[in-house]
Parts: structure tokens; sequence; C-alpha cells
């Protein structure tokens, strides 16, 4: 009610009026991605049925566990230095970041994209044994582009400026919709194999991508005023600071990608790719429930800056509405579950219905665990945050190769 009020009354002032406007655009952020995605999804689930399907579902998640090595915390380090040295109006200051971790994030990008141009031979034939070669080759394009992005994103987040990222990706669903299905159903027309196949939609894929980036190019040159100041060298103690905040999130980040996406990467070594096509079926419906979770994201920015009691206030806050909206979620899930998969992707999608009854137990704890991460990060808590993921990976991926290979064995 409170919220509501200070809409009505436009009294959206201070740290909390902040808070507001950043959630609001963030959350609408991500109710455009969930919702266009589940679109895009759905009827590119259609066209190419469970077995491309999984096959173009196990390409994305493999390209995206590389993109996360390109990003190695730099976003996150740019949203907060940045964002500290704007809060004391230096503008010089926040484009000296800005610089130095643009030359680090550029670094680490080339090294991500030439190891999976190297690593692909084996990932396609040695460990998944799926046609999925070329689609890997043509995807590394997208650690570049989707780098860019990101890192633009990170600036507009430093400066509390969420609404130019709704933008982008308001423009990026629309334009992805539009184009993508049209031109993959001419693909399947002619494409003589499977690996032709995935490796075309693949490619498809990347235009909107590209148009995206151009239009975000355009939006953060006209509406971020530091990047139009000179900046200076970081002396050797700010670059301390800075490889010092990043070393243990960059850890963090990468064992957070890969908790999220060990399930897919294992059922890529175990299973066909129908049953490949069914568990992203799941995954993909659960990803819209998360939508309003991304609070965490838009209040990383506001945690840097607060301290005391109303550092606390503010983390209870967040995590008792966080924890009142993933679980309603959860539940509708778990009942409405059949419906979802069935007007969603149709009655070849049916053995998605219980994974995505079981997959929606992760919401709430997922959803907690965005806080927490992001809160210990906003106060340079990099390294608890990297312990704790390392030995949630280590678990999930024993714990997961013991019970998927166990289970394969035992339905064939």
């Amino acid at each position: 009610m409170n919220v509501f009020k200070k809409f009505k009354e436009k009294t959206l002032r201070g740290n909390s009026g902040l808070a507001i406007k950043n959630s609001t655009h963030q959350i609408s952020t991500t109710i455009v991605t969930k919702i266009g995605s589940l679109i895009f999804t759905a009827i590119i689930a259609r066209i190419l049925m469970p077995e491309l399907f999984g096959l173009y579902s196990l390409v994305f998640f493999t390209i995206f566990t590389f993109i996360s090595f390109a990003d190695m915390g730099v976003g996150t380090a740019l949203t907060r230095f940045v964002s500290m040295a704007l809060a004391k109006s230096d503008e010089k200051k926040a484009k000296s970041y800005y610089s130095y971790l643009l030359k680090i994030k550029i670094f680490i990008t080339v090294i991500s994209f030439l190891v999976l141009i190297v690593s692909a031979k084996f990932i396609a034939t040695t460990y998944y044994q799926k046609p999925i070669f070329l689609a890997l080759l043509a995807g590394s394009l997208f650690i570049i582009i989707l780098s860019i992005i990101g890192f633009i994103e990170s600036v507009f987040r430093s400066t509390n400026q969420f609404h130019g990222i709704f933008l982008k990706e308001l423009f990026f669903q629309i334009a992805r919709i539009l184009l993508a299905p049209v031109l993959i159903i001419i693909l399947l027309k002619y494409a003589l194999t499977q690996e032709i196949a995935v490796m075309g939609v693949v490619l498809i894929i990347f235009l909107p991508y590209t148009l995206a980036l151009i239009f975000f190019i355009f939006l953060a040159k006209k509406k971020i005023a530091f990047l139009k100041t000179s900046a200076e060298p970081l002396n050797d103690n700010e670059k301390k600071d800075v490889k010092k905040f990043i070393a243990p999130l960059s850890i963090s980040l990468i064992f957070y990608t890969i908790l999220d996406q060990i399930d897919i990467i294992l059922l890529g070594k175990f299973v066909t790719p129908e049953f490949i096509g069914y568990y992203s079926a799941a995954f993909f419906l659960i990803s819209p429930a998360t939508a309003f979770t991304a609070l965490s994201v838009a209040l990383f920015p506001i945690f840097s800056r607060l301290e005391g009691e109303q550092l606390k206030r503010g983390l209870k806050k967040s995590l008792k509405v966080l924890f009142f909206i993933s679980f309603s979620f959860t539940v509708l899930i778990i009942v409405l579950a059949p419906f979802m998969v069935r007007i969603v992707y149709g009655d070849a999608y049916s053995n998605s219905i219980n994974l995505l009854r079981l997959g929606s137990l992760v919401i709430v704890p997922s959803s907690l665990i965005g806080i927490y991460v992001n809160f210990f990060i906003s106060k340079g808590k990099t390294k608890l945050t990297a312990k704790l993921l390392i030995f949630l990976t280590v678990v999930k991926l024993v714990l997961g190769y013991i019970l998927v290979s166990t289970f394969v064995k035992i339905s064939f």
C-alpha cells in the first residue's frame, strides 16, 4: 500500500523512492523478458519438436555457460564501483573505473571465445555425442555480443537508469518473435541434416541480438552522461581494490552459473535429444515464475550505499516480499502444470508435466538465494559468497551425476 501511495502522490524520493523506481523498471524488464521468452520458446518448440528442440536447448545452455566465464564478475564490479563514484558526484572517477574494467572485459571475452572454438569438437562429439559441433562454433559469436550487452547493462544499473535496460529488452523480444520463427520455418525446408538445421537456428537467433546491441549502444550514448567525461588512470590501490573484489566474485558467478545449468549439461551426456527437449520445456515454463525476483538485481546499487539499520530493514523487507511471491508461484505451477504444458507446447510435450511440478520446488530457495547473493556482494563479502556457491555446486554436481546415471540405467 505504501508503494501505491508513493506512486499516486509522486513522492518517489530518497533511497526508498529509488528502490521502488529501480524495482519497477527491473520487474518490468524481467516480465518482458520472461513473457517474450515464453512466447518465443513455445513457438520454437512447436516448430522444432522435442528432438530438434532438445539439441537447440543443449547448444544454448552450453553457450551461456561459457558466457559466464566471459563476465567473471566484471559487470557486478562495474555496477558497484561506478555507483559508489557517482554517489560522490565524481564522474571522472566513474569513467576511470569504466575504462579499466572495459579492458578486463575485452580480455576475458576473447579468451572465452577462443576456448569455446577450440573445445567445441570435444564437447559435441566426445562428451555429448550429439550433432551440435557446427552450432557451437556459430554460437561462439554470442559470447562476444552478449558480453557487450551485459557490460552496457551494468553501466545503466550503476547510474540507476533501469528504464534503458527495459527499452532494450522490449526491442529485442519484439524483434526476436517477429523475425526468428519465420526464418526458421524456411530453414527447416532446406536443411539436409540435423547438424545444419541446429546451426541455422543459432545463426538466425543471432540476428535479433545484433539489432538489440545496435539499439542499446545508441541508447547508452544518449543517456549515460559520465561516458562523455575524460578518464584518469586508476592508481595502484584502486586497481588492487577492483581485483580484490573481482577475484572471489568471478569464482562465485562461475559456480552460480554451473549450479543453475549443470542439469542440462549432465542430461546432455546421458539422454537422447527428445528427453532434453522435455526437460527444457519444463525449465522454460518455470523461468517466468521468477519474474518478480528481479528485485534483488534492482536493489544491488542501493545495498551498496546503505549501512546499519537501514540496510537490515531493506534486507528483511526484500526477503518477506520475495518469499510470498515465489511461494505463490510454486503453488500455482503445481496445480496448473498439465494445463500449462498442453496450452504452451501441445500434447507432444506431455512428458514435461511432472518435470515442471518437480522444478517448481526450486523457485522459493533460488529466489531467496538471489537476494542474499546480491546483498553479500554489494557489501564486498565476495569470499563468503564464493565459498558457499562452490560447496553447493560440488554437492549438486556429485548428486546430479549419481542420480542421472542411476535413473538412466533403471529407465532403459
